[in-house]
């Protein structure tokens, strides 16, 4: 496990800490969570959960549109690249791949179906937005405080700032909303966070690497799956919203 954990600080650049990226991060998870309910007590002339889900599905689709064009056109990437606070919080990475608020924008709309059908409520919704909002920067600034002094407690050092993190987040959320979580549900929803972030994310990574060795039916198809980058804005926000919905009801 030690020789895993000092391996653990070059291998995912998801894992970097980037004050401006942080920022832009959480101001997206608080207005996802101001939209929210803003619109869900909406009545007409479509009733807040369809607006909701409408709304999502179709800025999620407004963003693989631009990744494709980005993709497609080299001009396009770099009038995109110029744009306020994209040069700021792009990751290097992500010049070659989808970019981690896109990423978000289908978590939102996935979260937002699940509200629409009744899968998920509201405080899970908010929840598991917020878990994604403060969790994930506090996992990432522990993990850059202790990489340099501690390189072999870097991995156990994030876990532990996103399981604390992730359970202050959904209490308070809960509590705020007043329908509070049970302690199991906290644990688990928290648990269940970070090994999304952690080893859900690893686990995408290796799939896509063994994906993209297969035969693909068409140039297109090995194309996309070069651009795909697992990223922790899609796994968190779904897993906790799933566990959140499944043992606590909401």
């Amino acid at each position: 496990m030690a020789g895993e954990d000092r391996r653990v600080p070059g291998e995912s650049p998801a894992h970097t800490f980037n004050p401006w990226r942080k920022f832009w991060h959480v101001t997206g998870c608080a207005l996802i969570v101001f939209l929210f309910h803003l619109l869900k007590g909406v009545r007409e002339p479509v009733a807040g959960p369809d607006l909701l889900m409408g709304v999502a599905w179709v800025e999620t689709v407004a963003a693989f549109l631009m990744e494709a064009a980005r993709f497609r056109s080299p001009k396009e990437e770099e009038a995109i690249e110029r744009l306020p606070f994209v040069r700021w919080v792009l990751r290097g990475e992500e010049r070659a791949h989808v970019n981690a608020s896109t990423w978000l924008m289908l978590a939102t709309a996935l979260l937002a179906t699940g509200y629409r059908f009744g899968l998920l409520g509201d405080a899970a919704v908010t929840g598991a937005v917020a878990v994604t909002a403060l969790a994930d920067p506090a996992a990432s600034l522990v993990r850059h405080a202790v990489r340099g002094r501690f390189p072999e407690w870097t991995r156990t050092a994030g876990l532990a700032a996103f399981f604390v993190c992730a359970m202050a987040a959904l209490a308070a959320t809960g509590g705020m909303m007043g329908k509070p979580f049970a302690p199991w549900t906290l644990a688990a929803a928290a648990l269940a966070g970070a090994w999304a972030e952690s080893d859900l994310l690893r686990l995408a990574g290796w799939a896509l690497a063994r994906l993209r060795r297969m035969p693909a039916p068409h140039p297109a198809v090995t194309g996309w799956l070069r651009r795909v980058y697992p990223d922790d804005n899609l796994y968190i926000p779904v897993v906790v919203g799933a566990v959140l919905g499944l043992i606590g009801g909401w």
